[in-house]
């Protein structure tokens, strides 16, 4: 099945890196383009300070909510752990 470069592209967006056939292509949506200006050694960049790249807002929200529902499986499964030891 043939896909769109519009459907590969919101796939890419839906997904974690992991879960994508071209990791570099995922990196260039999420991130930016690697430029030949960023692949430079920083002394020889022609500005001084490079630019920050940030995560566009609806994938920090939603890899926010992924990271949250990590920690609180850590907890439970954490708290289980201790009340099965106190138990015993």
């Amino acid at each position: 099945m043939n896909e769109t470069a519009s459907e590969r592209y919101q796939q890419y967006v839906q997904s974690a890196q992991c879960e994508v056939s071209d990791p570099e292509e995922w990196a260039d949506i999420h991130y930016g383009p690697a430029t030949s200006v960023s692949r430079r050694s920083r002394s020889r960049e022609t500005t001084p300070v490079p630019t920050p790249r940030s995560t566009p807002k609806p994938l920090a929200q939603q890899r926010d909510r992924r990271l949250a529902d990590e920690q609180r499986q850590w907890f439970v499964k954490r708290k289980k752990k201790v009340h099965d030891v106190e138990l015993h």
